[in-house]
């Protein structure tokens, strides 16, 4: 009889460690997402600083015709960028968000811009001395494919329009403005703080009007240019949990 007891319990004792074992564990994410038990729109905001690496090209004309004039100190080309963003994006789901950000991007160069013209068989060098400075205004709709997690990475797509604020004299500019798309990514080092990382390619146009510097040396000259400004910004910094 004891045997028989001393059987049972064990077969029982078993029974219940293959049911335990058995018995399916729902994996956890472990970022603020799960912790919060995600119900609805969240808040996240986003300071970083900023660095610009330039690309260009250029469709110059000449009284309406296409040319092509040698110049020096290019503002934008030679010129050092960097600066500070900050913005939030609004959470609509735990994968899809919307984003706005502010920024200011300068430079402390001040290029002497110098342009040699031919006229009647003979060079003409103008030069203006100056800097650009920009306030760049963007937004952008995101997707988050895998939202849970400590490293968080995301896409985004959307359009920025960058004001100008031009030192050179005599040389007109318009504002920048274009599509840019972005991917980076936050890791979590709890649920309220992560540090953020961004690459964003921008693709902008500008017309660019140096007729009354030209005109300055070359009466009645009309200096345009076209430019396709398509940089590449590289951010880094923190991100907040509202």
């Amino acid at each position: 009889m004891k045997f028989f007891k001393k059987s049972a319990l064990l077969s029982l004792m078993t029974a219940c460690i293959m049911a335990t074992s058995a018995a399916p564990v729902e994996a956890k994410p472990t970022n603020w997402y799960a912790k919060r038990n995600y119900q609805g729109p969240e808040v996240v905001l986003r300071v970083r600083g900023v660095g610009l690496l330039t690309n260009t090209s250029e469709d110059e004309t000449v009284n309406g015709q296409p040319v092509s004039i040698p110049k020096q100190g290019d503002w934008w080309t030679e010129a050092s960028y960097y600066g500070v963003e900050m913005g939030g994006a609004y959470f609509l789901s735990d994968r899809f968000a919307v984003e706005g950000n502010l920024g200011y991007l300068g430079t402390t160069d001040t290029f002497v811009q110098t342009f040699t013209f031919t006229q009647g068989g003979s060079p003409v060098v103008v030069s203006t001395e100056g800097k650009v400075r920009m306030i760049p205004v963007t937004l952008l709709a995101q997707f988050y494919p895998a939202p849970y997690g400590d490293f968080v990475p995301y896409l985004g797509a959307g359009w920025q329009h960058a004001f100008i604020m031009n030192d050179y004299e005599n040389i007109e500019m318009d504002d920048f403005s274009g599509p840019v798309f972005q991917v980076g990514a936050d890791y979590w080092f709890n649920e309220k703080y992560a540090f953020n990382f961004e690459l964003r390619k921008v693709w902008m146009k500008t017309d660019i009007d140096y007729s009354a510097l030209v005109g300055q040396a070359i009466p009645g000259m009309e200096y345009k240019s076209e430019a396709d400004l398509d940089p590449l910004l590289i951010s880094a910094g923190l991100t907040v949990r509202f």
